[in-house]
């Protein structure tokens, strides 16, 4: 037997319609950042006045990624103001989350780290444009969204995608079923760095229906298209993760980082 490229297709062409979704790609530029700059690592724009975010035994955190949201236009998120994410190289990490107006005279004395910047080799410059993202294989949502999609096209009813994959299996054979898996994941582009978007794991999916952090907030893939500069544990992952509510009401403090690694 051979692979069934039509029908395949077809799968790829429902999944995407129904998990397309508004993101900005975050890309890497040449040049060192400045206080200002959207950057990873480095030394953060800190209006005088605010407290440098700490963990709970009162050191420093280091500056994760700093992006200006004027730069952007992403459904829910701010319009405007500069977000922060802080964190320190612990699993699972600890974590500041802040939004600050742009253009306040700002800090240019910082606390000395005892440690590196978090993920990152040195601060590095970034860019953002905008583009669409896919659900990935990981959420927990997955099953919900392709098994229909499934039995819409195959008429084989699952309750999971691996299922999905054994069952087909039994039908054009394991070498079939894995080139049809393999294909289909090689025509569902998968940024490696992102605002907003979908938020991907190397372990499994921590959300559930019940806590609603519906939004991926940003995503840092170290194991995709490597970069030397990023290191995140064993071809890990850090994301942020927060609600819908949240983000609309720019409540930042129920926000959600952490990352993970193979």
């Amino acid at each position: 037997m051979v692979l069934d490229k039509e029908k395949l297709n077809q799968v790829i062409t429902l999944f995407k319609e129904k998990t397309e979704k508004t993101c900005c790609k975050i890309e890497i530029i040449k040049g060192k950042p400045e206080i200002i700059d959207d950057k990873l690592g480095g030394f953060p724009y800190l209006p005088v006045g605010e407290n440098y975010p700490t963990d709970k035994n009162g050191n420093p955190l280091s500056l994760l990624m700093q992006v200006n949201l004027k730069k952007v236009n992403l459904p829910n998120f701010p319009k405007e103001g500069i977000l922060e994410v802080f964190t320190n190289n612990e699993f699972p990490c600890e974590y500041s989350v802040k939004l600050f107006k742009e253009g306040l005279e700002y800090q240019k004395e910082f606390p000395k780290l005892d440690y590196k910047f978090p993920f990152v080799a040195k601060p590095l410059k970034i860019a953002l444009a905008n583009d669409v993202a896919y659900m990935s294989l990981n959420d927990y949502k997955i099953d919900s969204v392709l098994c229909p999609v499934l039995k819409k096209v195959y008429g084989i009813k699952a309750r999971s995608v691996y299922e999905f994959q054994d069952l087909l299996g039994e039908i054009v054979g394991e070498d079939i079923s894995s080139q049809w898996f393999e294909e289909f994941c090689n025509n569902i582009p998968v940024h490696k760095m992102t605002l907003g978007g979908y938020a991907d794991f190397t372990q499994n999916d921590p959300r559930t229906k019940k806590n609603k952090l519906d939004e991926c907030l940003f995503k840092i893939d170290g194991g995709i298209e490597p970069c030397k500069e990023i290191s995140i544990g064993d071809n890990g992952i850090v994301w942020g993760l927060i609600s819908t509510k949240d983000l609309k009401k720019q409540n930042f403090n129920n926000a959600v980082v952490d990352w993970d690694c193979l």
